[in-house]
């Protein structure tokens, strides 16, 4: 007899459950979460550990829904606390931020016809997506796998290069616009004999 009330007090506790996940992230990105079908009885707790690895906003103990700011490598833990303090179902995230992306953007003149080599940032995840003006008409390239990217030169003008956006979102933009001024096509010269 004893046996079968140990095991109904012990089926009476509260039962946790584990989910986990992991994403990739770019330093600083802004990210939001919330709860499935939110139990109106239930409060649900965040933690980020460690916790110098995302801000949380607005508060911790909202309604299932935050916002992360994302600093570094961490882990994101939803609890759902019963009505009777009890601790439901536990989610958790295990979230990886990628390498800062650096690239060097260096002003530059190219003749008509040739390729302009952009060297693409370090740390970036490709596909690449980059995006320029060519005499104020934005022009975005994606899909690009390689480490220098031949821009087309066939239109003469002003190129100014945007940004670089890599397979996670993460974009990096020059803090001045790099251009490149393309010089027009030559006209064939003709001599005649006088």
């Amino acid at each position: 007899m004893k046996h079968l009330f140990l095991t109904a007090i012990v089926s009476a506790f509260c039962i946790q459950a584990i989910a986990q996940d992991v994403r990739t992230e770019c330093p600083g990105a802004v990210k939001y979460y919330h709860v499935n079908e939110p139990d109106n009885w239930a409060q649900y707790v965040w933690e980020i550990v460690p916790d110098d690895a995302g801000i949380i906003s607005p508060d911790p103990n909202t309604n299932g829904r935050i916002s992360v700011k994302w600093q570094k490598d961490g882990t994101l833990s939803v609890y759902e606390i019963k009505a009777a303090g009890c601790v439901g179902e536990v989610t958790t995230l295990t979230v990886k931020i990628t390498a800062p992306l650096s690239a060097e953007f260096d002003n530059a003149m190219i003749c008509h016809g040739e390729n302009l080599n952009i060297q693409f940032p370090e740390g970036a995840t490709t596909p690449l997506k980059f995006t320029y003006t060519i005499d104020g008409e934005e022009v975005s390239v994606e899909g690009y796998d390689k480490d220098v990217y031949p821009m087309d030169s066939s239109v003469s003008g002003t190129c100014r290069i945007l940004s670089v956006t890599d397979a996670n979102g993460c974009k990096i933009t020059p803090e001045e616009h790099a251009t490149a001024v393309i010089v027009p096509e030559l006209k064939k010269l003709i001599i005649k004999k006088e």
